[in-house]
């Protein structure tokens, strides 16, 4: 039991200690997350920059890959000074600050996801090839979610600030980085967060029927290369099955007959990150209204690393893209290894 007579900075200091050894596990977390992804989008960055053919997707991942990397680089060590300052957070504008552009480089990452789902529906149903490259559409694109983005984003400025918490067993109270007390319960805060999380169910649902359409397209593209290709056997007198080959793409027919190519892999790829994407932020958007309207509640339910890290769910997807582009892209491998053992691809 803590004695009345204890000066209250001492009672604060000791009580930042303790949430902070409890925290451990959570630090650890942000710690790998961070140096994975920076590791990871450095790599990401050079190898698409200097060694992919300029394109309308690649502006998009070096975009992606330039968010992901200054999450990792100042976002997430934000956050662990959060945790390491969890009752004495006095600096409420570096709160502010920190909080927003975090804000804002997750609603443009989700933006440009967005954005390169619409592309590759377009891509597949016009059997276009993602090497047409028109630099300014792809620029004016991510410049439109950069924008978006920050309207969206600018309000966290205004929510977020110094709270202060009463600490547990003690008489007195610590500061922490958070919603500011005088829009704790507002309705300014459920407003926004009922905003943020309809703008992300708006999101899901375009991503959703962009990638529907694409699977669509490539099941009847399969279906018409299939068939084109048996009866060119046919005609042969070829009687060997059809086999398809593990490639880059896959093909199809146009009007006239010609086989086009198909970039599912890339298309495969580029659905995996916004699964992730979108798996990783559902727990930060559960959390995140569980606080809003019934923290207490919240809280007990959830344990405090458990609790925290679900509200910073979504930092997993700067650290984890790059081990896609790795998983779904040989040639990225390929490409990988020159830039890292100075090896040449066949």
């Amino acid at each position: 039991m803590i004695s009345a007579l204890e000066d209250p900075n001492d009672i604060i200091q000791q009580k930042n200690r303790e949430t902070l050894l409890s925290l451990a596990p959570t630090i650890t977390y942000l710690a790998v997350l961070m140096l994975a992804g920076m590791v990871g989008n450095t790599i990401v960055f050079l190898v698409y920059y200097r060694r992919f053919k300029p394109s309308v997707i690649r502006t998009y991942i070096l975009a992606m890959s330039v968010c992901d990397f200054f999450i990792n680089i100042f976002s997430t060590p934000m956050q662990i000074v959060e945790i390491v300052f969890n009752a004495t957070y006095y600096a409420g504008l570096v709160c502010k600050m920190s909080r927003t552009v975090t804000m804002f480089l997750v609603l443009l990452s989700a933006g440009i996801l967005v954005a390169v789902s619409v592309d590759r529906q377009k891509t597949i149903r016009r059997l276009q090839v993602s090497f047409l490259y028109d630099g300014s559409v792809a620029r004016r694109v991510v410049a439109i979610c950069a924008v978006v983005a920050g309207c969206l984003a600018l309000p966290y400025a205004f929510l977020t600030g110094r709270q202060t918490v009463p600490l547990s067993g003690t008489n007195v109270t610590g500061v922490m980085c958070s919603i500011a007390d005088e829009y704790r319960a507002s309705m300014f805060h459920t407003s926004y967060y009922a905003v943020v999380f309809v703008s992300y169910l708006v999101c899901v649902l375009v991503m959703s029927v962009s990638y529907c359409i694409i699977a669509h397209h490539l099941w009847k593209y399969r279906k018409e290369t299939a068939s084109l290709v048996r009866s060119e056997r046919s005609q042969s007198n070829a009687h060997t099955e059809m086999t398809t080959p593990l490639t880059e793409s896959t093909h199809s027919s146009d009007s006239a007959g010609q086989i086009k190519e198909v970039p599912w892999h890339t298309t495969l790829m580029l659905f995996v990150i916004t699964v992730v994407f979108v798996s990783n932020y559902l727990p930060y958007q559960i959390v995140a209204y569980l606080d809003t309207v019934a923290r207490p509640t919240a809280r007990k339910v959830l344990g405090i690393n458990v609790r925290y890290i679900c509200l910073r769910s979504h930092y997993i997807n700067s650290a984890i893209n790059p081990l896609v582009y790795g998983f779904c892209s040989r040639r990225f491998r390929l490409e990988c290894r020159h830039i890292i053992c100075g090896r040449h691809t066949a």
